[in-house]
């Protein structure tokens, strides 16, 4: 992902929507709504930033981050992600199973 200083907020939208289709192919355990969701949850939280040149690469390490951690801690408990958070809809897909990138 390339940071740029006149960056426009379609570029940045359009950053993180290609975004979510990497992290998407990245997590393949995880479904595609559970990693757009915490892709824009992230996003949301630099919101108020002016300086918006590194916003998607910031989004992008933290929600690598995040999503990491999921599938981490269900490896070790072989428990489903929903059992840990009644908040979270981030569940594992099915084998298999059609994704959807949007």
């Amino acid at each position: 992902m390339e940071a740029r200083p006149d960056m426009t907020v379609s570029e940045e939208e359009q950053q993180i929507s290609e975004l979510v289709v990497r992290l998407t192919d990245k997590f393949p355990h995880l479904t595609p709504r559970c990693v757009r969701e915490e892709i824009h949850r992230i996003h949301r939280d630099f919101a108020d930033h002016r300086v918006r040149e590194f916003i998607p690469l910031l989004v992008e390490r933290i929600a690598e981050r995040q999503l990491s951690r999921r599938v981490s801690y269900r490896s070790i408990s072989g428990r489903p992600l929903s059992d840990f958070s009644s908040t979270s809809r981030c569940g594992t897909r099915e084998p298999g199973r059609d994704r959807q990138h949007t």
